[in-house]
């Protein structure tokens, strides 16, 4: 026994040694594929931003380019009207016409060599005509190119509306400086446009100059220009590559932002669309956590799981020590069990094991009955009332007292009360049996049935005589009462009599006597005839 429980706690201690190792093994294994599934998500959701960033900022970078194609080709004309008749014409007027000019353009104008106003598409007042002050007058004054010139972002003087200016120098025909020809671009335009673009998550679109200088930045519902980001990560990028997608923080506001950028090929300028790090990964964090939350819950489980089959194994430990335990107490118990015990195979009926109060009830051996069903050793004395007793059981898994007529070895009937239940051994469902002989107790209860019946109808009897003799007493009484009435009428009337006659002869004691007599009669008469008239 000793070497057996040793045996028995090796083993569990390897078995519970296996089955930590499992549940290790299994919940890292699933935090790795988690891990690994996550930094996929990642990556997919920065590349499809990225895509998207892509896209928006080669629309930008387009919608930019046509817009300054269209300003630049009108300063142009207006360059070469200009240059080669030397005055003010008609066809001028007419390039400067507000129906003709680009919708982007606030003002166009043309203005000589000290920066008053020849002639322009919204004339200023006269104050403000001239602009020799302007940062973009200057540098044409004080360069021979005749280049596009892109200013900084500015207030316009006659308008009053911030504005980016496009400007070229004109020259005379010896190439001196003959003044300037410009259109003021509206910032208020690109706002507008990004706006219809730009969703409300924290994404932002920006047209900033290659010197660093924003020209228009657009963050919801704010606008802004004039900020200086030279010296931020992003422009250290534009300088070093004309396109690229990347995660940065912003020069602006300090944010985290996945941002595109493409740098306009013929003009000083490049464009940047940005999303705000936590918005564009709104839904990747809403993935990742599910996965986590996953991962938690299947790692919990495995090790709720773990803790329940070494719960189970314990018990089941203790359980079979207990019943290696109580297998000699359970053998004497079911060998002195009074009653029939047995159990058999609820597929087939065949008898798997009986104990020796089956034996005493029915006479037959335990190797008579083992592998054998009740309908071939003939227990049922009538089949049929198998039947009942079989679907009741199917049904409902138990059945309680049920009486039936049992043959036993010799042949002989025996009335039996069965209870069973269905229960599984080994996988299989067995039925599990008791029965009790009560053929004894049913004819004693026969007998007291027929004792109690014997009883009640000789009380009904001498009930039924002691009724006729209290009505012959009855009769008799009424007969005495009668014969008796007559007699003691006649005396209590002599008796009233000798009263009213010698009344004031007879002594008090005589009175006295005489009523007395009276009152007895009275008395001894049945209480039906008292008020019997004497006179």
């Amino acid at each position: 026994m000793k070497l057996a429980k040793l045996g028995s706690f090796a083993g569990w201690q390897s078995y519970k040694t296996m089955l930590g190792f499992l549940g290790f093994f299994f919940i890292a294994l699933i935090w790795s594929s988690v891990a690994i599934l996550i930094e996929s998500e990642y990556q997919t959701s920065v590349k499809n931003i990225h895509r998207t960033n892509s896209n928006l900022v080669k629309s930008f970078e387009e919608h930019v380019r046509l817009t300054l194609i269209g300003a630049d080709s009108q300063l142009k004309l207006l360059k070469k009207e200009v240059e080669r008749e030397n005055r003010v014409t008609p066809a001028l007027l007419t390039l400067l016409d507000p129906e003709l000019v680009n919708p982007a353009i606030i003002q166009s104008a043309v203005v000589d060599s000290n920066g008053n106003y020849l002639a322009s598409q919204i004339m200023p007042p006269t104050e403000f005509r001239n602009v020799s002050a302007r940062e973009y007058f200057q540098k044409h004054l004080g360069s021979a190119s005749t280049d596009l010139l892109i200013s900084k972002p500015l207030i316009g003087q006659s308008s009053g509306k911030p504005s980016i200016v496009l400007s070229r120098r004109l020259n005379n025909l010896e190439g001196s400086f003959r003044g300037v020809v410009f259109a003021a671009l509206s910032i208020d335009y690109f706002n507008q446009f990004y706006r219809q673009m730009v969703s409300d998550d924290g994404s932002v679109i920006t047209l900033t100059g290659t010197d660093g200088i924003i020209l228009v930045r657009v963050e919801n519902e704010k606008m802004q220009s004039g900020v200086d980001i030279s010296r931020g990560a992003l422009y250290q990028h534009v300088k070093n590559k004309p396109v690229e997608s990347l995660l940065l923080i912003s020069a602006v506001d300090s944010e985290s932002r996945f941002m595109s950028y493409r740098v306009l090929p013929d003009y000083p300028l490049f464009v940047v669309v940005g999303v705000q790090k936590d918005q564009a990964l709104v839904a990747y964090y809403h993935r990742r956590m599910i996965y986590i939350l996953s991962a938690i819950l299947v790692s919990v489980l495995i090790i709720l799981a773990g803790y329940i089959i070494k719960l189970q194994r314990e018990r089941e430990m203790r359980t079979q020590q207990s019943l290696l335990e109580s297998n000699e107490k359970y053998l004497k118990a079911y060998a002195v069990f009074p009653d029939s015990l047995l159990i058999a195979r609820f597929q087939d009926g065949r008898y798997l094991e009986v104990n020796p109060g089956f034996t005493k009830t029915f006479g037959y051996s335990r190797q008579e009955v083992i592998g054998k069903t009740a309908l071939e050793i003939g227990l049922w004395a009538n089949s049929k009332e198998r039947e009942p007793f079989i679907a009741t059981l199917a049904e409902k898994g138990v059945i309680l007292d049920y009486e039936a007529a049992g043959r036993t070895k010799s042949g002989e009937i025996r009335t039996i009360v069965q209870s069973a239940v269905l229960l599984e051994l080994e996988g299989e469902q067995c039925i599990l049996c008791v029965a009790r002989d009560v053929t004894e107790r049913r004819h004693e209860e026969e007998e007291i049935a027929e004792y109690r019946q014997g009883l009640e109808t000789l009380v009904a009897k001498r009930t039924e005589e002691l009724q006729y003799a209290n009505k012959e007493l009855e009769a008799f009484s009424y007969s005495v009462s009668h014969d008796l009435r007559a007699p003691l009428r006649a005396i209590h009337g002599f008796s009233t009599n000798l009263l009213e006659e010698l009344g004031e002869k007879l002594t008090a004691e005589a009175v006295r006597d005489i009523n007395r007599a009276q009152n007895a009669i009275s008395n001894a008469t049945p209480k039906r005839n008292r008020k019997i008239k004497w006179d």
